[in-house]
């Protein structure tokens, strides 16, 4: 294989790990550079498996699209400090869009629920507990609230309106 690609073993692993942690933009220009290399090998060996060629090119294609963001990802050279911040941000910006948040996700799918018990005047306690016995998902109240507010109803503020601090 190192004749195909001129990479090494331990080289390979490691873009084929990075390759499974990138999402799936990436991803796919991988495979639009793979099939690029594939042509390209096909062209210079041409009585070799496609098989071999094929996993060649792919390994070239991860070692293409790592180099190009290893190389945007860098310090800039010149010290210059803007780009240094910005791509920082940048990073930044791409961790948070990776995180997950699996309450967040779970409320999405069970909001026509919390609606309901809103519209019927269900105290976003009493809905914690239905979601904790009857969907066994444990959520507090305040998270419950944040996500009506912030998703269902967002004409509503955060903060505890008057009406609010009447009830008991």
């Amino acid at each position: 294989m190192y004749k195909y690609t001129q990479i090494d073993e331990q080289k390979k692993g490691k873009m084929v790990r990075w390759l499974s942690r990138q999402n799936n933009e990436i991803m796919y220009e991988v495979f639009k550079e793979q099939k690029q290399q594939f042509y390209r090998l096909k062209n210079l060996y041409q009585n070799e498996d496609l098989t071999l060629l094929s996993t060649a090119s792919f390994i070239r294609a991860i070692h293409d699209i790592y180099s190009k963001i290893s190389k945007k990802s860098q310090k800039a050279e010149e010290g210059n400090l803007r780009k240094i911040r910005s791509s920082t941000k940048l990073k930044a910006k791409q961790i948070k869009k990776q995180t997950q948040h699996p309450k967040l996700d779970k409320l999405f799918l069970l909001q026509d629920i919390i609606k309901t018990f809103r519209q019927e005047g269900i105290s976003y306690y009493k809905i914690s507990d239905y979601l904790k016995s009857q969907h066994k998902f444990t959520v507090s109240h305040t998270t419950i609230r944040n996500f009506y507010i912030k998703n269902l109803e967002p004409n509503l503020s955060l903060s505890r309106t008057s009406e609010e601090r009447i009830k008991f």
